[in-house]
This record gives structure tokens, C-alpha cells and sequence, in this order.
């Protein structure tokens, strides 16, 4: 088995680089997060979600690999139980534009899961406030209902709203954290 390598970035010691990295990118983009600040018992299995977005009032988690049927199992009993998760699994610094798989899970008023790739889901930046978050586009949503959009923006705006994944903010985010070096983090 394959054991990922420890990271310290920012006052945090990260589980694995990749991680360290979408800490590295959620700074670039002016995203504030709180790494594993608390962990849960769900259906009698301990859960510890890596990253709490506050401003965007969500969880959200990295996977190195594909995303399991058991990762998103958890990941949904966390949304039920707290709030909003978005899942992203694979690898996302290795070019312009990072090909990866999404999951969201959202509840309000009705439950949403689904997957996405590449364009569907991205980090983009609202059109209104200038805050970075995940979207899913229209394309997406529609094929699974009449839903208009998933706001994990504070001001809560359409998919519409978003400008496009390659503003400029969001792509020297994703530069900045494709450049990062870190040093091995010792036990």
C-alpha cells in the first residue's frame, strides 16, 4: 500500500501533499479554512472531514484516488447530520485547468448527489461578491431536475452569477498551488 507523505503548511500538518496543496490554493483564492477541526461519529463510524470552509458554510473533502462508495456514504451522513460536503478525488495540479471528479451533497428542502467532471464543477468566481467557490453549472443540474443552482456562495447567486473557472484569481490560485514546495513533515 501506497502511504501518503505528512505535510506542514501554514501552522497545519497535513495528511498527505495533496492536501497541503488545495491548503495552498484555498489561501491563494482568499478561502478561508479550518483543517480537520472536528471529527463525528456517523452510524457508529468516526468520520474526520478534512476541511471547513466557514465562509462558504461547508465541508469540504480531498481524495488522492477515486472517490469509494464508502467515502461517499459518510460524506452524505455528514451532510445530513451538519451541513453541505463537496468531494473533489484525483489530481488537480497538474495542469491549466485540472481535470478531477466532483461530489456535492446538499441539503435543503430536498437532497442532491451527484457526480462531475472536468467543466461541469469547478472553483469559480461569483460575479457579485468576488468570493471563489465550487459551482455546478446548469448543464449538470438540469439533467437531474429543475433545481436552479447550488449556492455555496454567501450571497447565494445563480450558477449564472459565477464567472467562468479561468478568472484570473482562480487560475493563479491553482498556479500558485501547482509551484508549492514543502518539506517532509517527521513523526
Amino acid at each position: 500500500m501506497i502511504k501518503a507523505i505528512e505535510t506542514s503548511y501554514n501552522g497545519y500538518r497535513f495528511r498527505s501533499r495533496l492536501e497541503a496543496r488545495w491548503a495552498v490554493f484555498l489561501d491563494a483564492a482568499g478561502v478561508e479554512y479550518k483543517y480537520e477541526p472536528e471529527g463525528y461519529k456517523l452510524d457508529g463510524v468516526c468520520y474526520l472531514p478534512d476541511f471547513w470552509l466557514p465562509g462558504l458554510d461547508c465541508w469540504f473533502e480531498v481524495k488522492g484516488g477515486q472517490i469509494t462508495d464508502d467515502a461517499s456514504h459518510k460524506a452524505y451522513m455528514l451532510c445530513r447530520g451538519t451541513h453541505k460536503v463537496v468531494i473533489v478525488a484525483g489530481d488537480h495540479f497538474n495542469g491549466k485547468r485540472p481535470d478531477h471528479m466532483w461530489r456535492f451533497f446538499y441539503l435543503d428542502g430536498y437532497t442532491f448527489h451527484g457526480v462531475c467532471n472536468n467543466h461541469d464543477a469547478a472553483w469559480a468566481q461569483c460575479g457579485r461578491c468576488n468570493m471563489v467557490a465550487p459551482v455546478v453549472y446548469e448543464m449538470f443540474i438540469s439533467s437531474y431536475g429543475s433545481m436552479e443552482g447550488i449556492p455555496l456562495c454567501p450571497c447565494g447567486p445563480r450558477t449564472e452569477d459565477f464567472r467562468q473557472p479561468d478568472a484570473a484569481l482562480v487560475l493563479s490560485a491553482y498556479a500558485e498551488a501547482r509551484r508549492a514546495r514543502f518539506e517532509r513533515t517527521e513523526r
